[in-house]
């Protein structure tokens, strides 16, 4: 039973009385936002596409799974998924519906499987999530109180920050609601994070290392005047690896994804690494690929800048870089853990001429290849091929290691950092429109 407030007509007095009980009831319910993500019914057998699970009440708290076969008379079998695609692994069926068979963790798949058997009448069956494991019902619980904890997504990464925020809902008139948030590492020992202020219905955490799971416990005070508890449901976090991206910042650079960076040539170009999830500066370091070796070298010309946050470096050559950050995460205990992460990046240089002071530094195993004087190479503007097989005839008069172009645009000297050129050997485009790095 949801609290609602029917308003018509009122004098002035019974008006204030009415924004009054208002009050009142909104700091019950303590968000607007519903709780869990949605959940869909996932088919493995017979399962018709209008089964489905609707929420039945405004907490999220209870969901009812409604189940048709896709042909009458067989059994049917599923899974139930969030829309995030986490399953539900485990499930308390000691008050289920007769006929409903459910198997946790099946088959070590970490999901449920349930199953209803052929000519069976069951329809549907309800879902508590306040229940730790998730309870499954006949009937819909009826005259409780429920409180659940919800946060915007439960795969995160270490360091980072997220909160979870709690819902209260009840059809009694309660008061003097008191929070106290917990943690743990295994979902059955729990202990309260130091890192918070108690009594605050919603929680800013920042994930540790070694903690999967979160919950809430509330004490209040009833309509009866007696104080009382209750336990939200646990929500159980998918841990991962920090993260951190990289940017090039510097005239005319674009970061064409997160793979594939363009910078024009001979430009002063700063490297840096963004949105880091951590507590603290990571240690970093910088190598390039060096093709004669096929391993990831360090950059001496690269210069590390004073906050250690990235690298200053002039553009004049082209390739593979491996950005890798010891990332510091702490533990629920306090102590730091370390995770190294490791990034590649595609380093692209690109031919501009129209820049008066642009000098394209071309290189016989970078963009094309000798034939005597002549040097056949692919000519890029604004970033893109515009002559496959462009020629230029270089001056013997320089220094044998750099050898002037005819058209002044440009000089070739050979060096041992290099790839092959990525705009002819085309990168594999995902369908999210990242490229492939394999």
């Amino acid at each position: 039973m949801k609290n609602k407030i029917s308003c018509k007509k009122y004098s002035l007095g019974a008006l204030r009385k009415a924004m009054s009980l208002i009050v009142v009831l909104c700091t019950f319910i303590q968000s607007a936002n519903s709780a869990e993500a949605e959940y869909v019914v996932d088919n493995w057998y017979n399962v018709s596409d209008k089964s489905h699970v609707a929420s039945d009440d405004v907490c999220g708290a209870v969901y009812r799974v409604y189940i048709t076969p896709a042909n009458s008379g067989q059994e049917v079998q599923f899974a139930i998924k969030a829309a995030d695609g986490t399953p539900i692994k485990e499930v308390n069926s000691a008050n289920a519906p007769s006929g409903l068979k459910t198997e946790n963790d099946y088959e070590r798949k970490g999901l449920c499987r349930f199953s209803i058997p052929a000519n069976s009448k069951l329809s549907d069956f309800y879902l508590d999530m306040t229940q730790s494991p998730i309870a499954v019902l006949a009937e819909a619980p009826k005259g409780r109180d429920f409180f659940t904890i919800t946060t915007p997504k439960r795969e995160v990464s270490l360091g980072s920050k997220m909160t979870f925020t709690s819902m209260f809902c009840s059809s009694k008139q309660n008061s003097d609601m008191k929070y106290e948030w917990q943690i743990s590492k295994d979902g059955k020992n729990w202990f309260n994070p130091s890192s918070i202020t108690y009594n605050e219905k919603d929680f800013d955490y920042t994930v540790f290392s070694d903690v999967k799971y979160v919950r809430c416990d509330a004490s209040y005070t009833g309509p009866d005047g007696e104080t009382k508890s209750i336990t939200s449901n646990v929500v159980e976090l998918k841990l991962n690896d920090p993260t951190f991206n990289i940017e090039i910042e510097g005239e005319g650079v674009r970061n064409i994804n997160s793979y594939e960076k363009e910078v024009p040539s001979w430009r002063d170009v700063v490297i840096k690494i963004t949105e880091v999830a951590s507590m603290s500066n990571p240690k970093i370091s910088f190598k390039v690929l060096d093709n004669d070796k096929a391993t990831f070298e360090p950059m001496t010309e690269a210069k590390l800048l004073d906050d250690k946050s990235g690298w200053a470096l002039y553009a004049n050559r082209s390739g593979k870089m491996l950005v890798s950050a010891d990332i510091p995460v702490l533990a629920s205990d306090g102590k730091e853990k370390k995770v190294t992460v490791k990034k590649e990046i595609l380093f692209r240089l690109v031919y501009s001429p129209d820049k008066n002071d642009a000098v394209q530094m071309l290189f016989e195993d970078d963009f094309g290849y000798f034939n005597g004087k002549e040097y056949h190479y692919v000519k890029y503007e604004n970033g893109k091929v515009i002559n496959n097989d462009a020629v230029a005839t270089v001056d013997s008069k320089l220094p044998e290691s750099v050898n002037w172009m005819d058209d002044k645009n440009g000089f070739i000297k050979g060096h041992k950092f290099a790839l092959e050129d990525p705009l002819i050997d085309a990168t594999k485009i995902l369908t999210d429109g990242e490229p492939d790095p394999q």
